[in-house]
């Protein structure tokens, strides 16, 4: 198990994709609880309301706040990982710091898309306090 100091949000408007996301973040992931988001605006309030988030993963293209928008104003505050089959999700992963995982994806690769994001995001979160 993959240890996440704080909650999981994990957010997918497709209910299956969302079920299938839960299950393996359930089985792989041992945080302090699960919030499931099924839109983008769901995602922006929970974001806003939760201080202990300890990882987000979310698909891209989400009815509501559009993704961009929520990382714009939440990517320093957690680490993110975007999952989507859609090329829009590398490019925005790379702008924000956060991990992008091509759909459908097996569970090895959640693991590995999880871990680097904590790494990223830990090194993100040194950077920023030497400065």
């Amino acid at each position: 198990m993959i240890k996440i100091d704080g909650t999981i949000v994990i957010a997918d408007d497709n209910a299956d994709l969302l079920n299938r996301t839960v299950r393996i973040a359930e089985r792989t992931l041992q945080g302090s609880g699960v919030i499931i988001c099924g839109s983008g605006g769901s995602l922006y309030t929970v974001l806003g309301k939760t201080t202990d988030t300890g990882l987000v993963i979310t698909d891209l293209n989400m009815p509501g706040k559009r993704l961009e928008e929520i990382l714009a104003e939440h990517h320093n505050k957690a680490p993110f990982v975007i999952t989507t089959d859609d090329p829009e999700g590398a490019r925005l992963s790379e702008k924000y710091g956060a991990i992008y995982l091509r759909k459908p994806f097996e569970i090895s690769e959640f693991e590995n898309a999880v871990i680097n994001a904590l790494t990223a995001y830990a090194i993100e979160r040194v950077i920023a306090s030497s400065q």
